[in-house]
């Protein structure tokens, strides 16, 4: 699946079995429409102009099946559950002052994956739990007010 991969991702959905329902279409689309991961919430109300009688739990329900497909992941994010498409799927470092997240590379700790293999039999899954540190600004700070940043 590639940027704008609608097709693609109906076509693995098929490939498994999945029916495609307006409800698969409008998540799938609404998560590729974002720049970043969104919670159910934020895809809900993406989708709610074109689908309004799609309720909330039914978005649940729809990024639940999607992830079983292996559509969407989900990741521990901004203090809750949020989801993108998985060939987008980025590792995350978030800071635990001001709250900024930033956008890595999701191969970004396989030399530490690659490590705790080797010297402990160790299997990391680095899929769904973002980095915590402090950001540059909120270092510069130096006990000031927190930075806020806006994403």
């Amino acid at each position: 699946m590639s940027d704008g991969g609608l097709d693609e991702a109906l076509a693995a959905l098929r490939a498994q079995g999945h029916r495609i329902t307006a409800a698969r279409r409008a998540v799938i689309q609404a998560l590729l429409a974002s720049e970043h991961e969104l919670t159910a919430g934020q895809v809900a109300a993406s989708i709610e102009a074109t689908q309004p009688d799609t309720h909330l739990s039914t978005v649940y329900r729809t990024l639940e099946s999607l992830e079983s497909a292996g559509i969407v992941v989900h990741v521990h994010a901004h203090g809750g559950l949020a989801y993108q498409l998985a060939e987008r799927r980025q590792q995350h470092a978030e800071c635990d002052t001001c709250g900024v997240v930033i956008d890595l590379p999701a191969d970004v700790l396989e030399g530490v994956a690659a490590r705790l293999r080797a010297e402990h039999d160790f299997e990391l899954d680095t899929r769904h739990v973002p980095l915590v540190g402090r950001c540059a600004s909120c270092r510069a700070a130096n006990g000031a007010e927190p930075h806020r940043h806006t994403r």
